[in-house]
């Protein structure tokens, strides 16, 4: 969503306000998790004296105290990025008029908010 958000792409109001509330809701839903994922590295990992994370290189993983704690971290995570996020939302009615300004890979990102064409 963010990508068609980025676009500055006119769309019809009702479109537009649709799309801002799912957009709104999955940015609040990504900045929970990774606020949790943040909390989760910093109660784990180990630590300079400067109190800040250590990492096995710049730009690589954090450090764990060990492999066992690595491993409950890793599946932690795991279960953090596999989280579905349901969102309540109103679908978008297929109406080519209501939709002249967006591109086929627009449509790609928005199809699953998209009611079913009926084929008129």
């Amino acid at each position: 969503m963010e990508a068609l958000h980025g676009t500055g792409k006119k769309v019809k109001g009702k479109i537009g306000y649709k799309l801002a509330r799912v957009i709104a809701r999955l940015r609040e839903e990504s900045i929970t998790l990774r606020k949790k994922r943040n909390d989760i590295l910093e109660q784990n990992g180990e630590k300079d004296k400067d109190g800040k994370l250590k990492t096995k290189q710049p730009g690589g993983g954090v450090v764990f105290p060990s492999p066992g704690v690595e491993e409950a971290v890793t599946k932690e995570l795991d279960d953090i990025n596999s989280t579905e996020i349901e969102i309540d939302y109103l679908q978008i009615p297929y109406d080519e008029k209501a939709m002249l300004e967006l591109t086929a890979a627009d449509f790609d990102i928005i199809l699953p908010l998209m009611e079913k064409d009926t084929g008129e």
